[in-house]
């Protein structure tokens, strides 16, 4: 967990840049830049900076998996596994059923949902026997978080003609769509490079691999600005 966050984490300096840039071009005001730089602008009242709205998933980014994430973590490493216990469990497994029903209730999903999250990884963290079926799924879990949105685009292009885009079979459909995606990923890409990770990782190729993702967002930023410009002056 602390790996894969601490490496989410390398994007929230170009967050920060993004956000800064899109506050001077669009003219916010002081509070609606600090709601977006301190990554709360999803809140109610919303607050993201036009231009800017898919930062709401950066609040997921910080309070479930880095904040309550590595806080749980640190409260199990200094006190032991109490989480573990049944008191802890049930407390975990009630968390998930009030904080889902609320949610399904109408409670800010954007809001309280790392709080689900977390209860959920907490209620399924006990330790057992190694299991393939449980290094198959934690394998394909990186990939289905990755490519998640790829179920839901296809989904909404396949359903949407038919007036089925926000039924339950198309979130059916997109579900079982992601589900195959990452597993095929995990077993086809993922499982076969950290085999052969020794072979292929050096340092100089990490950090020529770092200077091109930040470079080609870089270009992404920039080229999307001019092209709002553009098509704004188009219109």
């Amino acid at each position: 967990m602390t790996s894969s966050s601490g490496a989410r984490s390398e994007f929230f300096p170009l967050a920060w840049l993004t956000i800064t840039v899109l506050t001077l071009v669009g003219g916010a005001d002081l509070t609606t830049f600090l709601a977006n730089f301190l990554f709360v602008a999803n809140l109610p009242p919303s607050q993201l900076l036009e231009g800017g709205g898919h930062l709401w998933s950066l609040w997921f980014e910080i309070y479930s998996s880095i904040v309550l994430g590595v806080l749980a973590a640190v409260f199990a490493k200094q006190f032991g596994s109490v989480h573990s216990f049944v008191p802890a469990r049930l407390v975990s497994f009630g968390g998930v059923a009030a904080f889902s029903s609320a949610l399904y209730g109408g409670l800010s999903y954007n809001a309280w949902a790392p709080l689900v999250a977390v209860c959920i990884v907490l209620f399924l963290a006990v330790r057992g026997k190694p299991m393939f079926m449980g290094k198959f799924l934690g394998g394909m879990s990186y990939p289905l978080y990755l490519n998640h949105w790829i179920g839901v685009f296809v989904g909404h292009a396949l359903m949407s003609p038919f007036g089925m885009r926000d039924t339950m079979g198309r979130h059916v459909f997109s579900a079982i769509l992601n589900l195959g995606i990452a597993a095929s990923l995990y077993w086809c890409v993922d499982r076969r490079i950290v085999a052969m990770r020794g072979q292929l990782f050096t340092g100089e190729r990490g950090k020529l691999t770092m200077y091109l993702g930040y470079g080609l967002v870089t270009i992404g930023i920039i080229g999307g600005l001019i092209l709002t410009a553009f098509t704004d002056a188009q219109v």
